[in-house]
């Protein structure tokens, strides 16, 4: 299940990614991750996952280096203007899985703190528990 990070040309750049992960008593999934990133082109940053099985993704939020926390818009339009999608967020939803996505806002040094739940993160099979 997931992990393909950002779409990064040759001046973009991810610093560092770092992960929180508390998964609670019914196997469901509390993330947060903080994006540490230096970016002067692109309109967005987006999160990948594919093949999710039985599990979803809800409760997803963005906010920056700034304070600022990002709108919710539920699907996200990947067409959009730099400006139209500044301090937002949303979910793009693809033919194998979705992408979390966010509007850059601001070129430079930011740092952006993603939050989300996924839902069955630790399936149970006949002889263990997995993820």
């Amino acid at each position: 299940m997931f992990i393909s990070l950002f779409e990064v040309d040759a001046s973009n750049r991810i610093n560092g990614i770092n992960m929180n992960i508390y998964i609670d008593n019914n196997g469901n999934a509390n993330i947060e991750e903080v994006w540490d990133t230096y970016l002067d082109s692109g309109t967005e940053g987006y999160r990948s996952f594919s093949d999710l099985g039985n599990s979803s993704i809800n409760s997803f939020s963005v906010f920056d280096d700034s304070g600022k926390f990002y709108n919710y818009q539920g699907s996200w339009d990947t067409s959009l203007s730099f400006d139209a999608k500044a301090y937002k967020n949303g979910i793009n939803y693809t033919y194998d899985g979705l992408e979390l996505c966010w509007g850059i806002s601001d070129y430079g040094n930011r740092v952006y703190t993603l939050k989300y739940n996924i839902t069955n993160f630790v399936n149970q099979y006949t002889d263990k528990q997995g993820i």
